[in-house]
């Protein structure tokens, strides 16, 4: 039963997945299986999951050298599943508000969508960028960076070969002066399920694709560099991790397929930016 992944690298096409992002050796892929207190006079809640932090550098010479960012886009399938306990009530499973808005609806790829948050709590479109933990309503706005480490920020994407500017910190990685890439694009995900054990059960968990994307310059259009998928299970004796496994000329049929049904759904009349 793997509970936790130390610091390891997975070579796809055109780079490397590490597991521990750009910083010293850790462990960065772990479970998550702890107790929450809430109100007063309220029982205790068993919150499961799994935590990841993993960041994807280009091969030299691998990447065309008009790239100047490289960025994260990934994919979930939500597969948990709540069952009443002698008869007890089953609460709505909670998810990113406007979950599964942009999921592919049939086949056998039902279910993947691309994991961003779209809606504000009012239901108010926020964001048509699918490019993970940022944000941004059209290709000329600047980027939120949510980066849970260092608070929301806002950065200039333009290319350093189209006048200039930086790339978004963390979650985008881009070329320097001397044209080297510098750092690594990151993902730190902690996706969880928060229940109450007296009254339910749970089984099922997440699945997981992480895709490297090279974004279009003023002359090549965006590109994949590069797939890994990840996940959790759950059951009785809590999470299990599906551990980090390279996709073989990836992205996937299901990556493709929710990018599909990603690049055609409307958020508040208008289309999301498009993926390649």
């Amino acid at each position: 039963m793997t509970t936790a992944q130390a610091e390891q690298t997975y070579n796809v096409q055109s780079g490397t997945f590490r597991i521990g992002g750009d910083r010293a050796p850790k462990t960065a892929f772990f479970t998550i299986d702890k107790t929450v207190t809430g109100r007063p006079g309220t029982p205790p809640k068993r919150e499961v999951g799994a935590q990841i932090e993993i960041a994807f550098t280009p091969a030299r010479g691998a990447v065309d050298n008009e790239i100047q960012t490289i960025s994260l886009v990934q994919i979930v399938h939500d597969h948990v599943q709540l069952a009443a306990i002698m008869g007890g009530a089953v609460a709505p499973r909670q998810h990113n508000i406007g979950f599964g808005t942009f999921a592919v609806t049939g086949g056998a790829h039902a279910g993947w969508t691309i994991d961003q948050d779209v809606f504000d709590k009012a239901g108010t479109v926020k964001n048509r960028d699918p490019r993970y933990s940022q944000s941004r309503l059209t290709p000329g706005d600047k980027i939120n960076v949510e980066d849970p480490k260092k608070g929301v920020q806002q950065t200039d994407v333009s290319y350093p070969g189209s006048g200039g500017g930086r790339t978004s910190p963390g979650y985008s990685v881009g070329r320097g002066i001397d044209g080297a890439f510098k750092g690594a694009a990151l993902l730190r995900d902690q996706p969880t399920v928060t229940y109450d054990p007296a009254v339910h059960t749970v089984a099922g968990g997440m699945s997981f694709e992480i895709a490297a994307l090279a974004d279009p310059t003023a002359r090549r259009p965006a590109q994949w560099l590069g797939s890994v998928t990840w996940g959790f299970t759950l059951g009785p004796a809590g999470p299990v991790l599906v551990p980090v496994t390279p996709v073989g000329n990836g992205p996937s049929a299901a990556f493709v397929a929710a990018v599909a049904q990603w690049n055609v759904t409307l958020a508040g009349g208008a289309n999301m930016l498009q993926l390649p």
